[in-house]
């Protein structure tokens, strides 16, 4: 006699919640595309240059928002090519402890992001260097080593090499 399980399974009452790979494509490139949309139209709100350069600050951004668009379209256009039976084994089962880990990951960078404007390049990034790298259990002397080193380091290279102006915050009339 087969497992209970197996039984539903064989007799077909079984609820499919697996997601199918279609669908899951679909998903992803419409989310591409979302993205695509919120990049164009912050690379727009970037300052323009009155010199006569061919590209300005929002060029890069721009290009960036038209090329994820473009995956996106194709990703979506794929997806509808597949079978919409083909499963996605895991996807019901999703390991809780990853979706945990790509949920702190991602909260950490929205925060990066949100507040490098008001308390400046080098306070943000070592701070999200000291918590992602706590966050993977490396030791603190390493931590605090590594967060110094990038965040100086990085700052050095855009600011004093580079010449880009990073947002300084806090910092702003030490510097």
């Amino acid at each position: 006699s087969p497992h209970p399980a197996e039984a539903e399974r064989i007799s077909g009452t079984e609820e499919r919640k697996e997601m199918t790979e279609r669908t899951a494509d679909t998903i992803s490139g419409l989310f591409l595309i979302a993205v695509a949309l919120a990049v164009g139209v912050a690379a727009q709100l970037l300052p323009t240059t009155i010199a006569k350069e061919f590209a300005g600050p929002s060029f890069m951004p721009t290009l960036l928002a038209i090329a994820l668009g473009i995956c996106g379209v194709g990703i979506v256009i794929q997806a509808r090519s597949l079978p919409d039976t083909r499963r996605m084994p895991g996807w019901s089962k999703t390991d809780r402890a990853g979706a945990i880990r790509i949920a702190v990951v991602a909260g950490a960078t929205a925060a990066y992001n949100l507040l490098l404007e008001p308390l400046g390049y080098l306070i943000v990034t070592f701070a999200f260097l000291v918590g992602m790298l706590w966050y993977l259990k490396v030791s603190w002397f390493l931590t605090l080593a590594i967060s110094l080193i990038a965040s100086i380091g990085t700052y050095a290279l855009f600011v004093i090499w580079l010449k880009v102006v990073l947002p300084m915050g806090l910092l702003e009339f030490y510097f």
